[in-house]
């Protein structure tokens, strides 16, 4: 078995030459003018020295240190790195390189002796990653479309049975007639050879199914690893760093052979890095001051790793001083995130104070050393975990302590959904964070400080859960519910944090692909999509986010007269989104229908020109993406406004091409907007067609 050390290395060979190919593109960025994300430059400066002490580089962790201490200096100056900063930075990625050739070229002169005998050796084919994905993903999809197999064999099984039903009624009616008896004879043999085509199909789907399994075995042994793969080595690190900082510890960590996505557990290694040394660094006290505080002098820091139903759940915890709330509050409302209360006022929750933890640059360490960083790490921990669908939490320790928890799916593309239906719209729940269903009569709810509650009993204690319309959360007019007198809700749990979640109605809970969408977000609510049958999609909601934003009374419920949305028209305008994305289409025509407007869709240019010109209902505006087949956006504006019938409508270009000369010549077609996917929301999409019509 390859020493673990020799992993580690190949990990580090990866991640090293990616934060600095990232740092050194940004700085030819800088070089040529441009405006650079500073803060993301350093979060890699950060992610790189945590790297390097893991794999114990001191070399590469001192240059990656000192990197850091220059991009703090950048975005004190306003975010900008000028010339000599930039060449310093260089100077420094130079020596990173320098002394990760050396590593990687005395790896490979280390070998057996001349008299060792060769073990057998085992292949290995060096694959992208993201291919892996890409590959997983696709047999889900064959996964999906060989279960659709069955439904055509029960419309053949129907066919077959009519036609077995009319050539009876035929040989009833046709014991005198020789032309009916031929008519039912042929309609016999149709029945016969409908029967032995079902037969056939039946017998090809079941193999392919079973073949398809298998596959989906073979690939999910690539894609999913241990844990141990990516966090092992923490247990030196952490000894080490305490030894730096005069302080004794013991360290536990648990669950390392726990099974998940490759990609996934790569991009959480560096916010965990950020918990251990955090851990170190502000929760562990120094031995003296632990002896006067009755703890035992040994402090302890722990890693836990779990999946079960769908979910990856992290967690580092520490038995140290715990969070002092006091201060929290203090610098969140100097630096603004919290508005100063009277004397009287009662303090924020304990919730919301640990959740200001996970803002940009937020810190109240006194000062700053190589193990601690510069108040960057919990916010990398947020960030990331959101990327990947999930969330990440702070919570106390009792008696004393702290432990984060991240909390992601457990695959980074497929997993358990339940499927509910909000109006005409079909969204997700993921069931990592569903504690149970409850379908009650609507006395069951009650009022508590203007908010819907629900009181129901988890092992024999009774719980007070608050309760959010899904429709208005996401800007949907009316109340869920139906005409029964009976809700609908999911009780989503994260930590000791629970909130319910009305629905109009449920469906059934399926394992499906989450795809991420490639296009403007309703927020950060929305995790991804999954395509269902006939072309249907259903919106997949961040239940980490949802619960977050509610926490920190962020999650902006809206009614129908507080919504940002078109001015309300006499008549209901009609929109044509363009758009070769059936999940662009699917979830643009959510969030305008939910907005009072009629919406027709269009796949690409010559389809939208087809429809405007074969219309029977006049179209008042026209959302185009840009990058599309047979016709692109731009295309598809020259000939709206060469077309007097058409000219005069409307043109929302939203594309994610942000290059100046793009938006300069889609201005210059005529398009009366531009918008950028990466940059706005649904409210963004919504104002600006309330400014057009």
């Amino acid at each position: 078995m390859a020493d673990i050390r020799e992993q580690l290395l190949a990990a580090f060979e990866v991640e090293y030459r990616e934060h600095v190919d990232a740092i050194r593109a940004a700085l030819e960025q800088a070089r040529a003018g441009q405006t650079i994300n500073v803060r993301e430059v350093f979060r890699r400066a950060h992610s790189l020295k945590g790297a390097a002490r893991a794999v114990d580089l001191p070399e590469i962790e001192e240059a990656a240190h000192a990197m850091e201490a220059l991009f703090v200096e950048a975005m004190d100056a306003g975010g900008t790195v000028s010339p000599v900063t930039g060449t310093r930075v260089l100077t420094y990625l130079d020596a990173i390189e320098r002394h990760a050739s050396i590593v990687y070229k005395r790896g490979l002169a280390v070998g057996g002796g001349d008299d060792a005998a060769p073990e057998q050796a085992t292949e290995y084919l060096r694959v992208n990653a993201g291919r892996v994905q890409q590959l997983f993903a696709s047999m889900h999809d064959l996964s999906t479309n060989l279960d659709m197999l069955d439904v055509d064999a029960n419309e053949l099984s129907e066919i077959q049975a009519r036609a077995d039903g009319l050539a009876r009624l035929l040989e009833r009616q046709s014991r005198s007639a020789v032309d009916l008896s031929r008519v039912t004879l042929e309609v016999r043999a149709i029945a016969r050879s409908l029967a032995s085509a079902i037969r056939v199909q039946k017998e090809a789907a079941r193999g392919s199914v079973a073949a398809a399994m298998r596959l989906r075995e073979e690939i999910e042994r690539v894609a999913l690893v241990p844990a141990t793969t990516v966090f092992a080595g923490m247990e030196s690190m952490l000894r080490e760093m305490a030894e730096e900082s005069g302080k004794r510890i013991d360290v536990k960590i648990e669950g390392l052979e726990t099974q998940a996505d490759r990609l996934l557990l790569q991009s959480l290694r560096d916010p965990v890095i950020h918990l251990l040394r955090n851990a170190v660094a502000h929760g562990m006290e120094t031995p003296l001051d632990r002896h006067s505080t009755g703890k035992p002098e040994r402090g302890e820091i722990g890693l836990r790793v779990t999946a079960r139903a769908g979910k990856l759940e992290i967690v580092v915890y520490d038995d140290g001083r715990g969070p002092d709330l006091h201060r929290i509050e203090q610098t969140a409302i100097q630096r603004e995130l919290l508005a100063a209360r009277a004397e009287r006022d009662a303090p924020p929750t304990p919730e919301r104070l640990l959740a200001i933890v996970f803002e940009p640059g937020f810190s109240t360490a006194d000062s700053v050393d190589r193990i601690s960083g510069r108040g960057m790490g919990l916010s990398v921990v947020a960030e990331t975990a959101r990327r990947a669908g999930g969330g990440a939490f702070m919570r106390r320790r009792f008696p004393y302590g702290a432990e984060v928890v991240i909390s992601t799916p457990l695959s980074a593309s497929r997993q358990p959904v339940l499927l509910a239906f909000e109006g005409e719209h079909i969204y997700g729940l993921p069931t990592r964070a569903l504690e149970k269903v409850l379908h009650v009569s609507l006395d069951a709810l009650q009022r508590l400080d203007g908010r819907d509650i629900i009181k129901f009993a988890v092992d024999g204690n009774s719980v007070v859960v608050p309760v959010v319309p899904l429709g208005l959360v996401l800007g949907a007019t009316g109340m869920a519910g139906d005409n029964t007198g009976l809700v609908n809700i999911a009780v989503l749990r994260l930590g000791d944090q629970r909130l319910g979640v009305r629905v109009a109605a449920f469906s059934d809970v399926r394992t499906a692909t989450v795809v991420a969408l490639a296009h403007p977000d309703v927020d950060d609510l929305v995790q991804g999509a999954v395509r269902l049958e006939q072309d249907r999609v259903a919106v997949v909601i961040n239940p980490e986010a949802l619960m977050r934003r509610y926490s920190r009374n962020e999650l902006g419920l809206r009614s129908s007269a507080s919504r940002v949305a078109a001015p309300v028209q006499s008549a209901r305008r009609t929109i044509l989104i363009v758009d070769d994305s059936v999940t662009t289409r699917t979830l643009e025509k959510s969030i305008l229908e939910t907005n009072g407007f009629n919406v027709l869709v269009a796949v690409d240019g010559v389809d939208a020109l087809n429809r405007l010109r074969g219309a029977t209902t006049l179209v008042d505006l026209i959302v185009a993406d840009v990058e599309m087949p047979r016709m692109d956006g731009f295309q598809l504006l020259a000939a709206l406004k060469g077309d007097k019938q058409l000219a005069g409508i409307p043109v929302i270009m939203m594309t994610s091409r942000a290059a100046p000369d793009d938006v300069q010549r889609g201005m210059e077609l005529g398009a009366d907007a531009y918008l950028v996917k990466q940059t706005f929301d649904q409210r963004e999409l919504l104002t600006t067609i309330g400014q057009l019509l």
